[in-house]
Order: C-alpha cells, then sequence, then structure tokens
C-alpha cells in the first residue's frame, strides 16, 4: 500500500525588501537626542514668552501675537497673550496708533471676546464713512487689517462697512504691483479671510513664507519642533 504522497505548495520569489535593513541599523532618536530637543523647545518657548512679557509699544505687542496665531503656537502664551489684551482693552489705543495696529487690536480683542468699540476707526474716515486719502496714507497692511477686522463686525454695526469694501477693491487694484511676500499676503486674505481658514493648514502656509523673515526666525523654529 502506497503511503499518501505529501502536499506540495510551489515557493514564492519575493522582490528584496525595500527597506532592506534600514530600521536594524537606524535606531529611534536616543534619550538623550530627545533631551537636546525638549531643551531649545523650552530654550525658544521661555524667549518667546520673555518677548511677549517685555514688548510694551501696542504694534509689537499685537503683530507678535499675530504671528504666534499664524503659526498655531498661541496655546503656550494664553497667560502673557491674556494680559496684554486685557490692557490694551483697560487703557485703549493711543490716538497716535495708524490704522494696522487699531484694526488688528480690534481684531483680536473681539477674537478673545473682549469688548471693542467700532467707533476706534472713526479717526480714519471721513463723513462719509470713507477712508480718508485712500491709498496715498494708508499702506497695503492698514488696507488688510481693516479688511480682516470687518469680519468681526456684527450686523449692525455698519460704520466701517463703506470703507472695508473701498479697501478690498483697492486690495485687489495693487495686489499684482506687490512685492512676492505681500502680494502672497494679500492674496490669500482675498481668497479666504483669517476667520475662515483651518488652523493646522494656516500655520503649514504661513511656515514656508515666514522662514524668510529672520524677525521670526525663534517663533518659527518653535512652531517646527
Amino acid at each position: 500500500m502506497e503511503s499518501p504522497s505529501k502536499d506540495h505548495y510551489p515557493v514564492g520569489v519575493f522582490h528584496p525588501n525595500l527597506w532592506g535593513d534600514y530600521f536594524i541599523t537606524h535606531a529611534s532618536t536616543s534619550s538623550n537626542e530627545l533631551s537636546q530637543i525638549q531643551s531649545k523647545i523650552d530654550e525658544l518657548k521661555l524667549n518667546l514668552s520673555k518677548m511677549l512679557k517685555e514688548t510694551t509699544n501696542h504694534h509689537q505687542s499685537l503683530v507678535l501675537i499675530d504671528t504666534m496665531q499664524h503659526l498655531g503656537v498661541a496655546y503656550h502664551f494664553e497667560i502673557e497673550i491674556d494680559e496684554i489684551l486685557n490692557k490694551i482693552h483697560r487703557t485703549g489705543f493711543n490716538p497716535s496708533e495708524d490704522m494696522q495696529t487699531v484694526a488688528l487690536g480690534f481684531r483680536l480683542l473681539r477674537q478673545h471676546g473682549l469688548p471693542a468699540s467700532p467707533d476706534v476707526f472713526t479717526k480714519f474716515l471721513d463723513e462719509d464713512g470713507d477712508l480718508l486719502n485712500l491709498g496715498s496714507t494708508q499702506s497695503i497692511e492698514d488696507l488688510l487689517g481693516l479688511y480682516e477686522a470687518s469680519y468681526f463686525l456684527t450686523p449692525d454695526e455698519k460704520i466701517i462697512e463703506k470703507a472695508a469694501y473701498h479697501a478690498i477693491n483697492h486690495l485687489e487694484l495693487v495686489v499684482d504691483d506687490l512685492n512676492p511676500y505681500m502680494k502672497q499676503m494679500v492674496s490669500r486674505a482675498l481668497q479666504m479671510p483669517r476667520l475662515k481658514r483651518a488652523e493646522r493648514l494656516e500655520a503649514r502656509q504661513f511656515i514656508n513664507m515666514e522662514e524668510r523673515a529672520p524677525e521670526n526666525r525663534d517663533q518659527v523654529s518653535f512652531r517646527k519642533r
């Protein structure tokens, strides 16, 4: 009687592993390297916190907060930011402050749930609600700030509605003549205002732009870590 035959299965022929011995020869980050990275993060965080606390100029403080929000790191500095905005809310804006500072402050105050009167824009408007000397005294940053601030008005606040409309028209008119950095800033804003942008996507796009701005080096480095 014949013994039952054993089943024979074909032996597969596979291509060499694409990764080879990569994961064997390349160990994960050592604890020492992780410690160094954490130390650098702590150092950057301390530097940014110090900048927020030591900056007394409204314009510089507000631009710093706005940049941190762009980069998606503002949540690390909620206490410092709240202190700055609450102080501005208590003391108000200086009469000499430009439209960019006032518009940015108005937007950030309302964004953080603090009262801000649209009457702060009155000094930039004529009796018909138009911007004074449109295009001659206002910078692109002024007009861009006014445009972004207009999205934080309530339906019954019409004070800068007309001015914001003219600001948008002017930005659309000059956008192609701006330097590459400002052109990208204005184009993105006109396409979608800050209020409607996804935070993570905004941070990624803003990092690509701000890496060329040396004054924001610490903020960009902190975000990338």
